[in-house]
């Protein structure tokens, strides 16, 4: 039965943000119209054992939320994702790279505050992470905390010191705060 309202709420989520035209690049997500159970009626879980389909998924939801939720973002569903993710962190709070995700999509939100939030937490639990430094940065360039950002950066530069793009942003960082000799350091190491 969870199996299937987990199904039935990704249809419903699919079918809800779903675009007419095929040109159409808009990425709004809106709640689905109907209850979940609308869209595919509700079933008793002996009746799918009867119907030769499993009560209970034959894999981890938790994982299968997951991944579900990776698949949104890649279709540029970030508020679905965001759904997802905060069920995978109900259930695992030590699920690997569920903040840093969550933090992604919160960030594509324009919800920079908390998607910081979210990276910090994926950084304590793992300090080393470049992806998340890298990204944590970019949200502080963004917001105009220049200092904050270039605290990150250089946390991630010393782990992976030839990224050009953590060294582009390094250097656009520094030229705002007026340390405009560093920055011309970090824009020669930034190839295109």
């Amino acid at each position: 039965m969870r199996y299937l309202m987990i199904v039935t709420f990704v249809v419903a989520v699919f079918n809800a943000t779903a675009c007419a035209p095929p040109e159409c690049t808009c990425l709004c997500v809106e709640p689905p119209s109907e209850a979940p159970s609308a869209v595919v009626p509700a079933v008793e879980a002996g009746e799918i054992v009867e119907q030769g389909i499993p009560a209970e998924p034959p894999f981890d939801v938790t994982t299968y939320d997951y991944e579900t939720a990776l698949e949104l973002q890649r279709l540029g569903q970030n508020a679905a994702s965001l759904v997802l993710l905060e069920r995978v962190i109900n259930a695992d709070p030590d699920y690997p790279d569920v903040y840093l995700w969550r933090g992604y999509g919160l960030q594509m939100n324009e919800q920079i505050a908390e998607s910081l939030r979210s990276y910090d937490e994926h950084l304590r639990r793992f300090p080393e992470d470049t992806r998340a430094l890298f990204n944590a940065g970019y949200a502080q360039m963004t917001s105009g905390n220049w200092t904050s950002c270039v605290t990150y950066l250089e946390q991630m530069l010393a782990l992976e010191p030839d990224n050009g793009d953590a060294h582009f942003h390094m250097a656009t960082c520094l030229d705002a705060l007026g340390r405009t000799e560093e920055a011309a350091l970090h824009r020669a190491r930034y190839a295109p």
